[in-house]
């Protein structure tokens, strides 16, 4: 589809109904139909779980679908096999061609079959298994044209009435470009037979893939995750989150592929949305369909930066990565921050950026409470800043763990979504201001981490905090530690963990977000507001910004975490994730905080004054920028030797495997 499409057309028209009979003949629709082999050399799809495909389970959401087209004979017991997705209780995205039928020139859809919980027609009947008819069909006016545009082989059924008891899949615009994303093909493969019906079962593949839509064929999302007949309009869904961004659609005969989801190639599904409910009067109608013009799309693409939600996921899956399994127990000095370093890293990071927000708040310290320090902040006052970070890296773990019921239920991913978007612009400038203060404490983290896993873990005392008795954020606080209390922790470890909890509550349930106020100096701070940062040798701020949205993400999922009430929060576990987390990373992080606070604050405080002096007499002439120069170890910016830190394997969620 043309990023210049300012109005986009869809074809719109109702279907017959149907019984809940699933036929057993299938008619070859997709890339079968035209010989195209889409289960390709590397084939390792499985059946998935039954309790997968029971309400609460990972793909419950998935929809085994049966077509039959309009210019069938009656007398054409087949009908098409496919797979869908609910992108809301009663609204199934599919592949065009489950819609429109070029192959045999069949045409438009007459009648849909939807299950979900389907396991073969010997499961309907049973009470997780649903059966719903489709009413309206919905597909690209490019699809219904011609089959040559498989970029927008994409359609939209409406169902006579919702599902019940399900958590509808997201949708994501597709990434441009990106490596080494997990992504899967789930559906129902009609070459695949249970008692000799095809398509009877729903299976998945998994596959490491990199794609540049801007070099593939038709601009498509490829991969080499092997699919069968029946699988078209399967979600192609990012591994571990209820989450698609794309529609499985065709075999290449090396590749498979997925039409996109808007960004410059891709697909309007809100169109599509909005086409269907459309009460507008259609442009025309030509054989039974109307061509209904929607309004303005959502995020119409121009050449300007990505909007709030694209941003958001396109930043979520790049610091994923931080603290995950690698292949190699080897640390390169000067690389970026990953493996069991990453984590502790990413708070040290969070605990910089506190600092930062304190000092450029421009509140006098009668404005906060004593516990939360002055708002020039020394190195007495590690507890608030260090607090609030880790705490917030133990949020973001713990929302990793989420299943979709989770996240769907306590609306967890719009609440951090609305937060981080606030202050997300200013990552590229604040990263170039904290390299100095995250480097040294980062190889310091590297070294220690050889003490081994068995080393006994100790925790330095807290500084003594006044508990949030009459605050909202105190159930939260009272859950967190009952959880330890349940565990029988060591005692120094409660008191650690009661200083981290009553701090960075009381800071995140009444604070902004964690640099809000950094705004204020922004523009005396060298390199644009969104840096592309192409760095020269030695420059470590690339890596520092991711480790920058981490705890961006990190502070805005504690928000997030903390609107739970506390009673669903222990049922469901999250206590228990996140003590685990602060146990794993918290002395570590607390015990290098007065050095990042001593190492960013003179940087800060030369900016406001550079600021303040500015304002008063401009003694920096016409261009007030101070530009920040990172003081690296020597080592860094001028390696003659790559140093090797061996790190050992850790228990605690980030340790990496041996190649």
């Amino acid at each position: 589809m043309s990023a210049s499409t300012a109005q986009p057309i869809f074809g719109r028209w109702s279907l017959a109904s149907v019984d809940d009979k699933p036929a057993v003949n299938k008619l070859e629709i997709g890339a079968a139909a035209d010989d195209v082999e889409s289960a390709l050399a590397d084939d390792s799809r499985k059946p998935v779980l039954s309790a997968d495909i029971r309400p609460g389970g990972k793909y419950y959401s998935i929809v085994k679908l049966q077509i039959k087209f309009e210019k069938q004979l009656s007398s054409d017991t087949r009908w098409a096999q496919g797979t869908g997705w609910l992108i809301a209780d009663n609204l199934v995205v599919t592949a065009g061609h489950c819609a429109f039928d070029h192959t045999y020139n069949f045409g438009k859809a007459a009648k849909i079959r939807a299950y979900i919980g389907y396991n073969g027609k010997g499961s309907i009947g049973q009470p997780d298994v649903q059966f719903r008819q489709g009413r309206k069909m919905v597909t690209t006016k490019e699809w219904i044209t011609s089959d040559i545009n498989r970029a927008n082989d994409v359609s939209l059924i409406l169902l006579e009435k919702p599902f019940n008891n399900v958590v509808p899949i997201n949708y994501n615009p597709t990434v441009t470009a990106f490596k080494d994303w997990n992504l899967g093909v789930v559906g129902y493969p009609a070459d695949r037979t249970l008692n000799d019906e095809p398509g009877a079962q729903m299976y998945e593949m998994f596959k490491a893939t990199t794609c540049d839509l801007s070099k593939t064929s038709l601009n498509m999302l490829e991969y080499t995750i092997s699919s069968g007949a029946g699988q078209s309009g399967s979600p192609v869904l990012i591994d571990g989150q209820n989450t698609s961004i794309g529609a499985h659609v065709y075999g290449l005969g090396t590749k498979n592929s997925a039409s996109v989801i808007r960004g410059r190639y891709g697909n309007y599904y809100k169109g599509m949305v909005d086409a269907v409910g459309s009460t507008e009067a259609p442009v025309t109608t030509v054989n039974g369909v109307e061509y209904i013009k929607t309004t303005q799309p959502e995020d119409a693409i121009t050449d300007e930066p990505a909007g709030d939600e694209e941003s958001f996921w396109d930043t979520f899956n790049n610091v994923i990565n931080i603290g995950a399994k690698i292949g190699s127990t080897v640390l390169q000095v000067g690389t970026p921050f990953l493996g069991p370093i990453g984590a502790p890293v990413a708070a040290v990071a969070g605990t910089a950026l506190s600092v930062i927000g304190k000092l450029t708040s421009g509140k006098t310290e009668d404005a906060f409470d004593d516990e939360l320090g002055p708002p020039a902040p020394t190195t007495a006052n590690y507890k608030y800043h260090a607090s609030r970070a880790i705490l917030g890296e133990a949020a973001l773990q713990t929302f990793l763990k989420m299943g979709p019921r989770q996240t769907h239920k306590y609306d967890i991913i719009s609440k951090m979504q609305a937060r981080y978007k606030e202050t997300r612009h200013l990552m590229p400038k604040v990263a170039k201001l904290i390299v100095p203060a995250i480097t040294e404490p980062a190889l310091r983290i590297a070294v220690d981490s050889q003490a081994g896993e068995n080393a006994p873990k100790t925790y330095p005392t807290m500084p003594s905090t006044k508990d949030a008795l009459d605050s909202s954020a105190q159930p939260f606080v009272n859950g967190l530690l009952k959880t330890v209390q349940n565990q029988g922790e060591q005692e120094d470890f409660f008191g650690f963990l009661s200083g981290i909890a009553n701090t960075a509550a009381n800071v995140v349930s009444t604070a902004g977000p964690i640099i809000n106020a950094v705004g204020s100096i922004a523009s005396a701070i060298g390199g644009g507001a969104e840096d592309s940062f192409e760095p020269d040798s030695g420059d470590l701020s690339p890596h520092v910004e991711v480790l920058c949205h981490r705890a961006l993400l990190g502070d805005a999922a504690l928000h997030a975490l903390m609107s739970v009430p506390a009673k669903d929060i222990q049922e469901e576990g999250f206590f228990g994730d996140l003590v685990n987390t602060v146990k794993n990373i918290g002395s570590t992080v607390i015990k290098v905080a007065p050095t990042v606070i001593k190492t960013v604050t003179p940087i800060v405080q030369s900016l406001v004054g550079a600021m303040n002096q500015s304002e008063t007499g401009n003694f920096l002439g016409q261009d007030t920028q101070v530009r920040v120069t990172p003081l690296l170890p020597e080592s860094i910016l001028e390696p003659k030797k790559i140093k090797q830190i061996q790190l050992p394997k850790q228990e605690d969620g980030l340790a990496w495997e041996d190649e």
